[in-house]
């Protein structure tokens, strides 16, 4: 992640940086789900399993704790969305690990392992890798967020 943030400018790595220091409040570094969810939740109504889920893509090591470097994602993911992104499309963007735009195997595999339900046949016969467009028709058919 260290080399996708040098794309940013100085401006936006400061403002990264705050907003992982403001929303650690217990100041030890990394960003515990509580700290994620009360952040997000702050005059909002949102969607706790969704909540969820994005914090499991985000925490790549599977510390359950964001580190900055894992936290970055979610700017770069937002930085790319447009007002109309739809939460489906940011959801594949947050599944796309690698970036290429398209959603391979390990990938798709990665959701399903956040409902602990292994990879049904319908998502493997999407092909080895899909466009994010294709996995997110197959999102709002199969999931209910």
């Amino acid at each position: 992640m260290g080399a996708q943030s040098s794309k940013y400018s100085k401006e936006i790595k400061a403002q990264m940086t705050q907003a992982f220091k403001d929303i650690d409040t217990n100041n030890d570094g990394k960003i515990q789900f509580s700290e994620f969810l009360n952040r997000l939740m702050y005059g909002v109504n949102v969607n706790q399993e969704l909540v969820k889920l994005c914090f499991f893509l985000l925490d790549t090591n599977k510390d359950d704790a964001l580190q900055q470097s894992e936290f970055e994602r979610i700017f770069q993911v937002m930085v790319n969305a447009s007002e109309e992104s739809s939460i489906h499309t940011i959801l594949c963007d947050l599944i796309d690990f690698n970036g290429d735009g398209f959603l391979d195997q390990n990938e798709i595999k990665a959701m399903y392992e956040f409902y602990k339900k292994p990879v049904p046949q319908s998502a493997n016969d999407l092909g080895i890798k899909i466009t994010k467009k294709k996995f997110e028709e197959y999102i709002k058919a199969h999931f209910d967020f």
